[in-house]
């Protein structure tokens, strides 16, 4: 028989632990550039599929001079092809210049963003993309051109009629866009909606005013290290200006400390591991520093230290678990070792609020502070006037103090703060990019729609005004087929929204997926756009001359 180990392995996949939290984010900005992409390619199935059938009548009469049907296709294909080339080396281009741009922004918010390239594999996508758009949207209407009845088709060419499901495909095509507008610009306002309330959020300490840096000091026995920590942080708060000082083993928001199991009666004891919490070690006056709430007992006191007091600090989430409140939580003893000996407990003298050090958008594990000194530590320095002469001063202290001294690190706790939140920041740009994008290619395809609508119907419309009907009948004419179409688009776009924003929730904070201000918002800012996109060609229908629309028809 072996006794068994105290040693604890969880393995972890490299790939997991470099994105972390990340990963749903960067899936719900995939599924979003998915959007987008169909709703560039429904504009360009609008667009080529208008222009060849807006080309029957020449390729009949290429096809009734001779042309073969081989031909026809070629002389299409061609003419798509370079139009989708030009397009492809556009959008790589674009993409080169938005990904240089958020790099610059945002080099530091999302892991491994700086070694993002667009490489062979996005290349061959780009390229793929172009000339299945070449292909499905150039080729196939040559081909239908190709094998239809010529004598029929040139009868139907003279009266200015064309195949019956023509206005059918383009109203898929419009609904869809429309439906896929209001699923972006949804989730670009749940996105800057939820980045307002995070930045406004509490993460349960001040991070105004406090400058911090990370110092890293020669091992050397615990006696001369405490020595070393008492007059550091003694020299530190007699600067100028200076507040509060302390020391942490790690700072908010930095990363992933270690973590300490606890039980607080038999059967968690029992079951140990069961339970863990964030376990920091911190010297006196480190909650003044960061201006934690200090919500029952009391802070740390230099002779906790020198001692080696066998106390604790924890925080409210805990003590509620534990011990039912934070008042009666003072005076408690939490079993921090799992051999349930005496030496295994430490009385809870302080309860602090809880503090959000890996997530800003919502709490994690409880939090246990224990007395105590490390070879490398951060330091907080509150101060009254300048934090950055503040946290010059301090660095000129810490390395005079004891030569080979490593101070790094030397940055505004509200920086930190700032930092986290840059996931979220660069969220909120490209949603909002994407919200943009989704309406303007929206408005684009209603506005050539409804464009190419007037246009094939001109000769009934100038027969309307010709028979008396006024450009505001007209007008109705054009408005109403697109509020139709509008209508149903947002209805579809509606449900799509809400399945898409229930499933990326991980963007999310203090926002619901189906919040209603949001939605009506963005319904207002689709449909407006959507009736002027119909708008503009009515009006111009309205004024048609009749005997000009006639001869032109």
């Amino acid at each position: 028989m072996h006794a068994a180990s105290d040693l604890r392995v969880k393995v972890i996949p490299f790939h997991h632990d470099v994105v972390k939290g990340h990963r749903g984010g960067l899936w719900t900005l995939m599924a979003a550039v998915g959007l987008v992409l169909a709703l560039a390619c429904a504009n360009v199935a609008l667009l080529m599929l208008g222009r060849a059938l807006g080309r029957d009548r020449e390729l009949l009469v290429r096809v009734a001079v001779g042309a073969s049907r081989g031909r026809i296709v070629r002389l299409v294909f061609a003419e798509s092809l370079v139009v989708a080339a030009a397009g492809g080396l556009a959008g790589v281009a674009l993409a080169r210049i938005s990904l240089f741009v958020i790099n610059a922004r945002a080099l530091s918010t999302v892991p491994r963003l700086e070694a993002t390239t667009i490489d062979p594999t996005v290349l061959l996508f780009a390229l793929g993309a172009s000339a299945f758009s070449a292909l499905a949207f150039g080729v196939v209407p040559a081909l239908r051109s190709a094998r239809v009845d010529l004598a029929e088709s040139m009868r139907a060419a003279a009266v200015g009629s064309g195949p019956p499901n023509r206005g059918q495909v383009r109203e898929v095509i419009i609904v869809t866009q429309i439906a896929l507008g209001l699923v972006l610009v949804v989730g670009a306002g749940l996105v800057v909606q939820s980045f307002r309330a995070l930045a406004e959020a509490h993460p349960g300490f001040d991070p105004a005013q406090t400058v911090t840096m990370r110092v890293a000091t020669p091992r050397t026995d615990l006696k001369v290290l405490t020595a070393f920590h008492d007059e550091l942080l003694d020299r530190l708060r007699s600067l100028p200006g200076v507040v509060a000082a302390g020391a942490i083993s790690q700072l908010p928001l930095t990363g992933q400390g270690p973590l300490q199991p606890y039980a607080f009666d038999a059967e968690t004891a029992r079951n140990w591991e069961q339970l863990s919490a964030d376990n920091f070690g911190v010297t006196p006056g480190y909650f003044a520093a960061i201006r934690a709430t200090m919500v029952a007992g009391r802070d740390f006191t230099p002779d906790d230290v020198h001692n080696r007091r066998r106390v604790i600090v924890i925080d409210d989430s805990l003590a509620r678990r534990a011990f039912g409140g934070s008042a009666p939580a003072v005076g408690r003893r939490l079993q921090l070792e799992p051999e349930g000996t005496e030496e295994s407990f430490f009385e809870v003298v302080g309860v602090v609020g809880h503090m959000r050090y890996h997530d800003l958008r919502r709490a994690m594990l409880p939090q246990i502070y224990q007395p105590g000194v490390y070879a490398n530590f951060s330091v907080a320095v509150r101060t009254g006037g300048d934090p950055a002469q503040a946290g010059e001063a301090a660095r000129r202290a810490i390395e005079a103090l004891r030569p080979g001294t490593a101070v790094q690190n030397v940055r505004l706790l509200s920086d930190i703060v700032d930092e986290a939140l840059g996931p979220m920041r660069l969220a909120v740009w490209l949603m909002t990019g994407f919200g943009v994008i989704a309406l303007t290619l929206a408005a684009v395809g209603i506005y050539g729609v409804f464009s190419y609508f007037v246009g094939e119907r001109t000769r009934e419309i100038a027969v309307r005004l010709a028979l008396g009907a006024t450009p505001s009948d007209i007008r109705g004419l054009v408005v109403h087929r697109g509020m139709r179409l509008l209508a149903l688009g947002l209805g579809i776009g509606l449900a799509g929204a809400i399945a898409v924003s229930s499933a990326a929730t991980s963007l999310l904070y203090e926002v619901g997926a189906s919040d209603v201000p949001t939605y009506l918002l963005a319904i207002v800012c689709l449909a407006g756009v959507a009736i002027a996109a119909c708008w503009l060609p009515a009006r111009r229908a309205s004024r048609l001359d009749p005997q000009l629309g006639l001869r032109q028809a």
